[in-house]
């Protein structure tokens, strides 16, 4: 910023930086939503059957972790403790999780090819 002294206006202070914004690459967006349906079966799993689970969470989950993606991984590294969880959960639960997965996944999709977001009963 600057030094606040009015006789140097232009005067800077260190200050330069750049922004740069990406758009994910097509591959990452379907490895994203592969991923985010795939972390819902296994938390389902966990609660009916953890040896089932652990082989899931090892293979096909394992599978979609990119490591460049943070997110991704930091979530991914946090699943094995599911397995220690064991309640079973109401169906309207697993109903509303999965929804939730849904609405996830319409982020990277354009609103013309959304469902729409408003109640269309007048």
């Amino acid at each position: 910023g600057n030094p606040g002294e009015s006789s140097h206006p232009q005067d800077r202070l260190d200050d330069f930086w750049t922004l740069t914004l990406s758009k994910p690459s097509e591959e990452e967006l379907v490895y994203r939503a592969k991923f985010l349906i795939r972390k819902q079966k296994y938390q389902e799993m966990c609660s009916t059957n953890q040896i089932e689970a652990l082989k899931f969470l090892r293979g096909p989950l394992k599978e979609v972790v990119l490591e460049r993606d943070k997110i991704s991984s930091s979530e991914f590294n946090g699943l094995a403790m599911n397995l220690l969880r064991i309640n079973e959960e109401p169906e309207e639960n697993k109903e509303r999780q999965r929804k939730n997965v849904f609405e996830q996944i319409l982020k990277y999709f354009p609103s013309e090819v959304k469902p729409p977001s408003e109640d269309l009963v007048d």
